[in-house]
């Protein structure tokens, strides 16, 4: 899975329009706990360092970031529905940890992967380049491709 078009397209879908280094600390973030589901419990030491490794940065500017943006989207009121879902109704007194945002954020893409391999409606969210928002072409478009290889792939 593309873990930094997957997280642009669903943040930009929560109303967070600008991009920020966080942004792509937490996709690729979500792909390390993807090789290593148990790197979750060491959250300082394997994925704030190795992320902070690969954008050649500190570990302190990763968590900083990451807060942010996790600030930012808890902010906008049109996302309590979102964080119910992704966290339960029960853990909506504050905002979520960096750690507990993460996790729930990977379980929640694990499950929406999981859901979109077990059926052929495919909805896919096409960002455009120039507008920013989502394009009905780009989705057509994508879900044509996508419905193509799967024939391929079964024969």
């Amino acid at each position: 899975m593309n873990y930094q078009i997957f997280v642009k397209s669903l943040f930009q879908n929560l109303g967070f329009k600008k991009t920020y280094k966080g942004t792509k600390y937490i996709a690729y973030i979500l792909e390390l706990l993807s090789e290593d589901e148990s790197s979750i419990e060491m959250v300082t030491k394997r994925l704030y360092i190795g992320t902070a490794e690969k954008y050649k940065t500190y570990w302190t500017c990763v968590e900083k970031n990451i807060r942010k943006v996790i600030s930012m989207l808890w902010e906008i009121p049109e996302n309590k529905t979102f964080f119910e879902k992704l966290l339960g109704s029960e853990n909506l007194e504050k905002k979520p940890t960096n750690k507990d945002f993460i996790f729930a954020l990977y379980q929640y893409t694990k499950a929406e992967c999981s859901y979109s391999e077990t059926t052929t409606d495919y909805y896919i969210d096409c960002i455009c380049p120039k507008t920013g928002k989502i394009c009905n072409t780009c989705v057509e478009l994508t879900k044509h491709i996508v419905e193509k290889y799967e024939k391929e792939r079964l024969k």
